[in-house]
């Protein structure tokens, strides 16, 4: 394996040295790797909110594709949203904006504890740390 670095500049079975697929290469069963963007429902359900939605139905009419599996979602789920569906409207809205940061707070009176583990190495240092401010000078 070695060798194998250096003859392909750290490349083995299309990976780089830290396993991430390099430019050109991806799994067998994705050869064209995630669709464009314009494919996208996200993408597509942005389109129908941002402009008049038959212009933009209209534009993706002229696409040879057309009608895609991603188009219809699209269109159906604005469909729904634009009648009132809040399930839908949510849907919609997390796709394209993105969700919404949940805030993570405990009880007024029963805060959160955050635990963190420290190694031995780490746990000496801040011992060491608290003995020198307290002028024990690192001296047990």
């Amino acid at each position: 394996m070695g060798d194998e670095d250096h003859t392909n500049n750290g490349i083995v079975n299309g990976r780089n040295i830290n396993g991430q697929f390099t430019k050109g290469h991806t799994l067998p069963g994705n050869r064209a790797g995630r669709p464009p963007r314009a494919q996208c429902v996200s993408h597509l359900l942005r389109e129908l909110l941002d402009q008049n939605p038959k212009k933009a139905q209209k534009k993706w009419q002229e696409l040879k594709d057309y009608p895609t599996g991603a188009m219809q979602v699209a269109v159906a789920l604005f469909t729904k949203m634009t009648k009132g569906d809040i399930p839908a409207i949510k849907e919609g809205l997390d796709r394209v904006e993105g969700k919404i940061a949940q805030p993570i707070s405990g009880d007024p009176g029963n805060p959160l504890e955050i635990l963190h583990r420290l190694s031995d190495e780490d746990l000496e240092a801040i011992a060491g740390r608290a003995k020198k401010a307290n002028g024990n000078g690192g001296k047990g």
